[in-house]
């Protein structure tokens, strides 16, 4: 069995067989009362391009849901978030070992991170046929 995230998603321009979606992330406490007036109630809204054939089908403000596979999900999480942080804290231990000053071991540990992440931003387009998300309506 495939295991498949969900996200609902409100539907905020068609294109030629691509829809722009706009999800709302939000905390465990979005469905509290008191959210409106809690400063730790945090909801984050993304815009998503997601290619879909029938795209003419979906008009602006319709409820769908974004599916992709769990694999997927981790795969993102793996480049965004676990391979940065391998990158800063080898090349801190290598920097520190060879003799550096801790501020300037650190400063060229975060540095590194520009490479990576432009390097990710040049691999865009190969990514985003890995990445390959889909909509139904909700």
């Amino acid at each position: 069995m495939a295991y498949i995230v969900r996200h609902p998603g409100i539907v905020e321009s068609t294109g030629n067989r691509c829809l722009r979606i706009r999800m709302v992330q939000s905390s465990g406490c979005g469905a509290c009362r008191a959210r409106g007036c809690c400063p730790s109630a945090d909801a984050r809204e993304s815009l998503v391009d997601v290619p879909a054939a029938d795209a003419s089908s979906y008009r602006v403000g319709d409820a769908v849901w974004v599916t992709g596979r769990l694999s997927m999900a981790r795969r993102a999480v793996c480049w965004a978030y676990v391979f940065p942080f391998l990158i800063v804290l080898s090349s801190l231990v290598l920097f520190l070992g060879l003799g550096l000053a801790e501020a300037a071991a650190a400063g060229l540990s975060l540095a590194l991170l520009a490479p990576y992440y432009a390097g990710l931003w040049l691999c865009r387009k190969r990514m985003a046929r890995r990445f390959v998300l889909s909509v139904t309506p909700a």
